[in-house]
């Protein structure tokens, strides 16, 4: 995680209860995309205690988090609960961050961005207050980008480039504006044990964009990857809008298994392919897999150690 998004700010609020687990009436009614991470329920999976094992027991790693615990008062390892990133239109480098975290240190967190950004200036709307900074781009590109977040009743972190957007989720957040339907396309409460949930709708509007020749007219589509007893899961449904494309599609998905299992010999791979499910009904295509935690950590790791061989030859050849 950038640590722009830890230098915040603000209000000493009463303290109220978030969790892990998308909640689309936080989310204001015009979004037409969003993407929610669980870290509650990645902890919880065998990955993320993988991870963990892998990371957090690391010197350096350790050294990092105390730093930053000092400095914000939060442990990212354990105080961020989930991260949603949304938006009502479909621009590149815009739209909202929203960070659920428990035990901020509002003045800790408001310290650290000043000492950071002492350029800082600060708005209020209404009993918040709203912090704006400006950085530099980043990968070669010159200028200067704004940059203004808040932290909601201690346990929210909001962000955008957009002032206008983080007014409307505070306007959500405290009852003035709907959020999205708990019946919608993008706010229907997800799969219990998700930990990456993508969703999107309008997908036409972003036709010029997208090489993707399946989601350019699609009307939408939502994916869902996680895991609930023992067992790792992955959902998506599109509505393509198109019988034709998606029945294609399918047939797309599925040479692309045929093919993996004709030129690999790796036996995890095809094991977890064989257990990918993809299905038609009118313009809409379904792809669910599923399979044993152990196996798919198991297939991970040995996707790895193909990767690295692979990407070792390579480097070897260019340097010849």
């Amino acid at each position: 995680m950038k640590k722009s998004l830890l230098l915040m700010c603000v209000l000493l609020s009463p303290t109220c209860v978030w969790a892990g687990p998308i909640d689309g009436q936080q989310i204001p009614k015009n979004t037409k995309w969003v993407m929610h991470i669980d870290m509650q329920a990645f902890r919880d999976s065998a990955l993320g205690a993988a991870v963990r094992d892998k990371w957090l027991n690391r010197d350096e790693m350790r050294k990092h988090l105390d730093r930053i615990r000092e400095a914000t008062g939060m442990d990212p390892s354990e105080d961020i609960l989930g991260v949603t990133f949304f938006d009502s239109q479909f621009k590149k480098h815009h739209g909202v961050a929203m960070i659920h975290v428990q035990n901020a240190d509002g003045k800790k967190l408001l310290a650290r961005l000043n000492e950071k950004e002492p350029e800082n200036r600060m708005i209020e709307f209404g009993s918040h207050k709203i912090y704006l900074w400006s950085k530099e781009y980043r990968h070669g590109r010159k200028g200067e980008h704004a940059i203004c977040g808040t932290l909601y009743q201690k346990r929210v972190m909001i962000f955008s480039r957009d002032l206008v957007k983080v007014i409307d989720v505070l306007d959500v957040l405290d009852g003035k504006k709907a959020g999205l339907d708990a019946d919608s396309s993008l706010g229907a409460e997800p799969n219990e044990g998700t930990t990456l949930l993508m969703r999107g709708e309008g997908l036409g509007e972003m036709k010029h964009k997208l090489r993707c020749p399946v989601l350019k007219d699609s009307k939408w589509f939502a994916v869902e990857v996680g895991a609930r007893d023992g067992k790792s899961f992955m959902n998506m449904v599109i509505d393509t809008n198109d019988e034709e494309v998606a029945t294609s599609a399918k047939g797309v998905i599925e040479g692309f298994r045929a093919l993996v299992n004709l030129r690999h010999k790796n036996e995890d791979l095809k094991n977890l392919l064989s257990a990918l499910q993809v299905s038609t009904s009118g313009p809409t295509i379904t792809v669910d897999w599923s399979a044993e935690e152990a196996a798919a950590m198991k297939a991970m790791k040995s996707l790895r150690a193909f990767h690295h061989k692979r990407h070792g030859k390579w480097k070897k050849i260019k340097k010849r």
